[in-house]
């Protein structure tokens, strides 16, 4: 699992991911209609040759880590910052001003269940 700070204020939320070892092309960040989904792959080979016995050694490892953050205020979707940092991410989120608090969806189309028949 990884380090997560969050600071929020009234304008917006910073979210700062301590991600050592980790580029930024392992990291993908969704939108979702309630929170954010942050997703790390990670995969690391070694090899080694012992020298007194020359045996090879060679070894692989995969790592994956995943995390939602929820957003229970309407934002700005379109002025979401993201930046990866010395083995930091930082998203900076804008707090929409003029939105409801009931439109908390974020804009992203969520699918419409049918009303029930009476």
């Amino acid at each position: 699992m990884f380090h997560l700070t969050l600071n929020e204020t009234d304008q917006e939320l910073k979210i700062t991911i301590m991600l050592p070892g980790i580029n930024k092309e392992q990291v993908k960040v969704y939108l979702e209609p309630h929170g954010l989904h942050l997703s790390v792959n990670h995969r690391e080979e070694s090899e080694f040759l012992h020298q007194t016995t020359r045996r090879y050694f060679w070894q692989q490892s995969y790592r994956r880590m995943e995390r939602f953050i929820p957003l229970p205020f309407p934002i700005e979707k379109e002025k979401i910052q993201v930046n990866h940092d010395n083995n930091r991410l930082i998203i900076t989120i804008p707090k929409a001003q003029n939105r409801s608090r009931q439109d908390w969806n974020n804009g992203i189309n969520t699918p419409k269940l049918p009303k029930p028949e009476n």
